[in-house]
């Protein structure tokens, strides 16, 4: 299922998951099923069908709690809150981002943090609150300089993030 999306062969990639559903039902793997689920979501997601991608995230989530699976839980509420901003709830977005935040940390994911402190920046901008935006991009950076990485876990740069904070600063 993963080639075919990769591939963006949507329909190949949904029956394959499909497939998979059922067995990791079969033996129990709650993980596997749990990512199987979110997975699912996600080929929706790209196919624009955000109803059907949150009914899988839904279902994934709780899975996903119940195996401790903390970067999955985070993955899963990271692309329901995406969700949320795209269909105009960037409030309900700018919460989840803000939930994420503790188990990232919790769990030391220190690219996905930088990622997910941006999201919240941006959602918050895009809220017309750049006060508040300011000091989580500014996070973001800082997190990704200390660990001399060059992006963080969705592929954004360090430079592409102080460009936009310049921006805001001089707004």
């Amino acid at each position: 299922g993963e080639v075919w999306r990769g591939l963006g062969e949507s329909q190949k990639a949904l029956d394959f998951y499909e497939q998979a559903l059922p067995l990791f039902r079969a033996v129990a793997d709650r993980g596997g099923e749990a990512t199987t689920l979110n997975n699912i979501g996600e080929v929706w997601r790209g196919l624009g069908e955000s109803q059907k991608a949150l009914d899988f995230y839904e279902q994934a989530l709780p899975l996903f709690r119940a195996v401790a699976d903390r970067g999955g839980e985070a993955t899963t509420l990271n692309n329901m809150a995406l969700i949320h901003f795209q269909a105009g709830e960037p409030e309900k977005a700018a919460q989840t981002f803000r939930q994420i935040i503790d188990i990232v940390q919790s769990i030391e994911a220190v690219a996905e943090e930088a990622a997910i402190r941006a999201n919240l920046a941006y959602t918050l901008h895009t809220m017309g609150q750049t006060t508040e935006a300011i000091p989580e991009l500014e996070q973001a950076i800082a997190i990704l300089r200390r660990y001399n990485l060059p992006y963080d876990a969705s592929d954004a740069s360090v430079e592409q993030y102080e460009a936009d904070l310049a921006q805001w600063r001089a707004e």
